[in-house]
């Protein structure tokens, strides 16, 4: 039986979002109370939580918050310099501190563990490969969902933390998601859309057959017919639909899906 509280340091921290484990949230005060259950982690197993934090000094995306006028300094100052000036130095320069209460097998009473982390500056490209791995099941998590917060992510940035995140796969499961990753790609290239987008290829032309639909595309090196499922240089024919003379194509050097329609290049 397990409890996870973190405390983010406001001198350090300006907002802060939890990826994830929306239906596991506790009140604060429940944390110190061991009648209230939490979630059981067998023993030698890995629970990786993670946030995505915006650093102090940064404004955080969305509505913002009225100061709060019995807080210390909350009129005056911006919310990301709270801290106590009293703090010594290095208290000031953690970034979070993370308390950790679990009970034996059979035990009622809780043990508590506490630990003050500091950032130490390291850019993803340098992140362990686990942590590489993590970031990239909750982003294609996310993009299933159709999450608003990965906006700036696509299926090849997936791909990318995903491989890089292999390391010592030691009962493949890692490489199982890479290869769900593989099969799902048309499907997360069509269900999630970030910004518009402009490709070189122009619908010229549906035509129906004995089997179904094709379409006549041109692309800047070339002009042809393809029926569903083709691929032609770096796309591929997802759907033909000749109601709205639209055409979806998966494009792999943008890692997603475009719409395009015989009416002048209606992308999305």
């Amino acid at each position: 039986d397990v409890k996870i509280q973190v405390e983010f340091n406001p001198s350090q921290v300006a907002a802060y979002r939890l990826i994830g484990y929306e239906n596991r949230a506790l009140a604060a005060q429940d944390f110190n109370d061991d009648t209230k259950d939490a979630g059981e982690i067998g023993a030698g197993h890995t629970v990786t939580a993670l946030y995505e934090i915006v650093p102090a000094g940064m404004t955080p995306p969305g509505p913002s918050v009225d100061p709060l006028r019995y807080r210390r300094g909350a009129i005056e100052r911006p919310a990301a310099t709270l801290a106590p000036t009293t703090l010594p130095v290095g208290v000031q320069k953690e970034l979070l501190t993370l308390k950790v209460r679990y009970k034996e097998p059979e035990g009622s009473t809780s043990k508590l563990l506490t630990f003050h982390l500091t950032d130490p500056g390291t850019r993803l490209a340098s992140a362990p490969a686990d942590f590489k791995f993590a970031a990239g099941v909750a982003s294609f998590g996310q993009m299933l969902r159709q999450s608003p917060h990965v906006a700036a992510m696509d299926y090849n940035s997936v791909m990318a933390l995903a491989e890089d995140g292999m390391a010592a796969d030691l009962h493949g499961y890692r490489a199982e998601f890479i290869d769900l990753l593989r099969m799902a790609r048309p499907l997360v290239a069509s269900t999630y859309r970030t910004s518009p987008v402009t490709i070189d290829l122009e619908v010229m032309n549906i035509q129906e057959t004995p089997h179904g639909y094709r379409v006549r595309i041109r692309s800047s090196s070339r002009k042809g017919w393809y029926s569903e499922g083709d691929g032609f240089e770096s796309y591929q024919l997802l759907s033909i639909d000749p109601a709205t003379g639209c055409i979806v194509v998966f494009s792999e050097e943008i890692g997603r899906s475009v719409e395009i329609c015989i009416e002048g290049q209606r992308s999305r």
